[in-house]
């Protein structure tokens, strides 16, 4: 789905002279012709163009209308079934990511519900093309609806499996997807309708679905920020962080207790930890990094980013009420731990 330009670069060839010889003789004179010939050479050079992915703002913008207290018409450009949101408690919010999915160079923008466990269901995908947005879950395929009873799962092969199931799951319906040579549309490879009641299985040797943390994932309801915007910001640089650019948080961080945390421009400096998710939080004023062991294993916590100016996230009392946390807000500080109590002495701030 890349697009390439191509750009024909003239070459100066050789310019030959063949010398103008004459000979004279009694009453005859013989001129010989002079002759000039050019030889033109084209080489071709191949030039790659990136995709705009701001062409995606338009549909996260529609997206970012769907919310908890959202009311009004509804959207029917857009997968209806995410205003489901509205009333059902299981799903807490809107998440996007970019993911080259069929792995040809541009990125798919896939659309996601949040779960209460923190796990998301696609909603919508979306791909580009010659500078246009292309629906990939279109009612031709019929995944228009898909995020409730009917759910898509992303595979390790570019492949996409739509399941859903009736009868206390009993019977499920599946289908296997790929992209067509294009690269804009999906095609049916595979349908199992399968009757447990009748001891049929769900078909063996699937590709395997694609890690959860091999997306980053990002709120909806971030207002997108320019090149320009964010060149222009100062001290901590929300946007630069998500795009995995660390450079305004590196340097140490120190709380009131002794503890530090080293940051560079690539993330955490740490020889037993490492960052595997990043999640905006307070309509994207403050960033949630999620940081595990190196190698898997207990021991995994989170740190908030909260940049200068912005509110840290209040306190839960435990009884539906909440409380604010203790910070200094005209700085730039971090928050560490497994759980938050918003407490003065457990903020970080910046010491070089």
């Amino acid at each position: 789905m890349g697009n390439k330009k191509l750009l024909s670069t003239l070459l100066l060839s050789s310019l030959f002279l063949v010398a103008c010889q004459s000979q004279k003789a009694p009453e005859e004179t013989t001129a010989v012709e002079t002759t000039t010939e050019t030889t033109t050479t084209t080489v071709s050079t191949t030039v790659e163009v990136k995709p705009d992915y701001s062409l995606y703002d338009g549909i996260i913008s529609k997206y970012a209308t769907v919310t908890k207290n959202s009311k009004g018409d509804v959207d029917q450009s857009i997968n209806t079934i995410a205003y489901l949101l509205r009333n059902e408690e299981i799903y807490t919010g809107i998440d996007y990511a970019l993911y080259d999915l069929d792995k040809n160079g541009t990125d798919e923008l896939i659309i996601s519900f949040i779960l209460q466990n923190g796990n998301h269901i696609p909603l919508d995908i979306y791909t580009l093309k010659d500078g246009q947005v292309i629906r990939l879950t279109s009612p031709e395929v019929k995944l228009a609806s898909i995020g409730e009873r009917v759910l898509l799962d992303t595979l390790v092969d570019g492949s996409l499996l739509m399941s859903t199931s009736s009868s206390a799951g009993q019977n499920i319906h599946m289908i296997q997807y790929k992209f067509d040579s294009t690269g804009t549309k999906l095609e049916q490879t595979h349908e199992w309708k399968i009757d447990r009641s009748k001891g049929e299985k769900v078909p063996e040797g699937l590709p395997e679905s694609i890690k959860k943390d091999e997306f980053t994932y990002k709120s909806v309801y971030t207002k997108p920020v320019t090149k320009k915007e964010a060149s222009a910001q100062k001290g901590i640089n929300i946007v630069e962080i998500q795009n995995g650019d660390y450079s305004s948080l590196a340097g140490t961080w120190k709380n009131a207790q002794g503890y530090t945390i080293v940051f560079d421009k690539n993330g955490l400096v740490s020889e037993h930890s490492e960052i595997f998710t990043v999640k905006p939080e307070k309509d994207g004023t403050v960033l949630r990094l999620g940081v595990r062991p190196k190698g898997g294993g207990v021991g995994g916590y989170f740190i908030l980013i909260i940049p200068a100016g912005a509110e840290a996230p209040k306190v839960n009392n435990g009884d539906g009420t909440t409380k604010p946390a203790q910070s200094d807000n005209s700085r730039d500080r971090l928050y560490a731990g497994q759980d938050y109590s918003g407490k003065p002495d457990h903020f970080l701030y910046k010491v070089d």
